[in-house]
């Protein structure tokens, strides 16, 4: 098995397709965090 990190995310990426599942490391799972980093993000910027 590889250790190549974007080789195993795109194994994953297939099977959960083949599985018909939501993949690991989904967009619609990462989503919430970016729109907390953004929202740090600008109060940080505001502060300054």
């Amino acid at each position: 098995m590889s250790t190549n990190g974007i080789e195993l995310q795109d194994r994953e990426f297939f099977a959960a397709i083949e599985g018909r599942r939501e993949p690991n490391a989904s967009v619609a799972q990462v989503l919430p965090c970016y729109r907390a980093l953004h929202a740090l993000e600008s109060s940080a910027a505001a502060a300054r």
